[in-house]
């Protein structure tokens, strides 16, 4: 812990779960809504006898969301169903590749 507060971190949080102690980052912000001050923690690692803080796997911003959005590419294909039978023959096997080009 020394170190990470020579290094400039501060706002630890030590806390000890069954035999294990657990290191967050915490720090306190003003909530508008209930006029009250909150605290906010994100967890940073475990504290070892040996090695000192080993750092959690996951880091504060290290999960993204990602949205999906296949609508428009499932009209399309459903606009363009009746184009398979002449692409077919136009083309013989190569026809899927045609088809996603369009």
């Amino acid at each position: 812990m020394d170190e990470q507060r020579g290094l400039g971190e501060k706002c630890f949080e030590v806390k000890k779960r069954n035999k294990g102690y657990y290191v967050y980052r915490s720090t306190t912000f003003w909530d508008k809504q209930s006029k009250k001050r909150r605290k906010k923690s994100s967890y940073v690692g475990v504290l070892d006898g040996e090695k000192g803080l080993v750092r959690g796997k996951r880091e504060a911003g290290s999960l993204r969301s990602v949205t999906v959005r296949y609508g428009n590419a499932l009209l399309l294909d459903w606009a363009l169903k009746d184009l398979v039978g002449p692409l077919e023959d136009a083309f013989g096997g190569l026809w899927p590749s045609v088809y996603a080009l369009v």
